[in-house]
């Protein structure tokens, strides 16, 4: 699928655990994260956003931290990135299930 990237692949000093399982939607997406979330949630898959930029947090931005920063690749990421299920639990019909799903709203 064009409008997402998949998790970076083991590289020669490192091997990606998968605790999580994140997508990033790409330029040739016409959705965002928000609304990929929303529309997988009616289909039954529940996701996550990656995490909230820090130089956006409330609490850091009120103790002037970041002050006039700008930081586009992790604005980006939580723009456009989030998390599909993951865990021990699933079994290959709920895989499937996620799959058809991400196939269907893209």
């Amino acid at each position: 699928m064009d409008a997402i990237e998949l998790p970076q692949k083991s590289r020669d000093y490192a091997e990606n655990v998968y605790w999580v399982y994140g997508i990033l939607l790409n330029r040739y997406s016409k959705l965002n994260a928000k609304s990929a979330i929303q529309k997988l949630n009616k289909l039954g898959i529940g996701c996550r956003p990656f995490f909230f930029p820090m130089h956006k947090q409330p609490v850091l931005k009120k103790l002037g931290f970041y002050k006039g920063e700008k930081y586009p690749n992790s604005e980006r990421i939580s723009k456009f990135g989030f998390y599909l299920p993951s865990g021990l639990g699933l079994n290959l019909s709920d895989i499937k299930n996620v799959s058809n799903a991400i196939k269907k709203i893209f």
